[in-house]
């Protein structure tokens, strides 16, 4: 059996134990072309590097990427489901170099000094991100890359005012709305929600990462970062109705 066939029938085995969206979501990601992928890599300078970490793998589209590119790959998720997931679709594409286990984002199980890049594709505003910027700076080791997105308000007005994919078990309103209360309570308490995530802007990002250390390579819209000329496809608006969608950066650790 072809790899594109045995990863359609691990779909169609997963698809019971998913909510609609979740698995449509899943089938999504994993029948975009692998290309896809590996270019937004190859234009981070994410090649040819030793030990990466995937930050919240979900379900394991980049981990398969990562170990295309690289020596090995670890990926963490906190979400038991996507791990069953992101394991048995990694075994059906014949991926040996992605290592799947349980772990936090915000504190990964693993020693300082350890990975050449850290991958964190959607996954950070849904965590305490002052936090999780500073554990990535001690897992890298020197000269270490970190990649991450994270939304801006714009990303959750476009969730209240248009809620896409609404249905059973997936109410876009409520998570926009989840998501501008927990901005506030995060910064004033330290406290949020990480079902709904919260907004990040360009500016604080950028300032919190190089007050910890870290040397800006690229930022912008999701996708923007190009250093090596291959035109990445973005998967995400940088702007909607008016304010900061999606949104990148790529550091380095000196």
């Amino acid at each position: 059996m072809k790899t594109d066939e045995k990863i359609q029938e691990t779909l169609a085995r997963l698809r019971p134990y998913f909510h609609a969206a979740d698995f449509a979501f899943a089938e999504r990601v994993w029948t975009t072309p692998q290309e896809v992928y590996l270019n937004r890599l190859r234009a981070i300078g994410f090649e040819n590097q030793g030990i990466v970490l995937d930050a919240g793998c979900g379900y394991g589209q980049w981990s398969l990427a990562l170990a295309t590119l690289n020596d090995r790959v670890e990926a963490i998720d906190v979400h038991a489901g996507r791990l069953m997931a992101a394991d048995a679709l990694l075994k059906a594409a014949n991926c040996h170099a992605a290592r799947v286990q349980y772990g936090s984002v915000a504190e990964p199980p693993f020693e300082a000094n350890t990975f050449d890049a850290i991958l964190a594709y959607s996954v950070v505003h849904a965590t305490p991100w002052p936090q999780v910027l500073r554990r990535f700076y001690a897992l890298l080791r020197p000269r270490g890359r970190a990649y991450l997105t994270v939304n801006g308000l714009g990303w959750y007005l476009r969730y209240f005012i248009e809620a896409p994919r609404s249905g059973p078990g997936h109410d876009p309103r409520w998570l926009a709305a989840c998501a501008l209360m927990n901005t506030v309570s995060f910064e004033d308490h330290q406290r949020f929600d990480p079902r709904s995530g919260m907004i990040i802007t360009p500016e604080a990002l950028r300032a919190e990462a190089e007050a910890i250390g870290f040397k800006v390579l690229g930022a912008g819209a999701d996708g923007a970062t190009d250093l090596a000329g291959v035109a990445p496809r973005a998967f995400f608006q940088g702007e909607y109705h008016g304010q900061v969608g999606v949104h990148e950066i790529l550091l380095e650790r000196p």
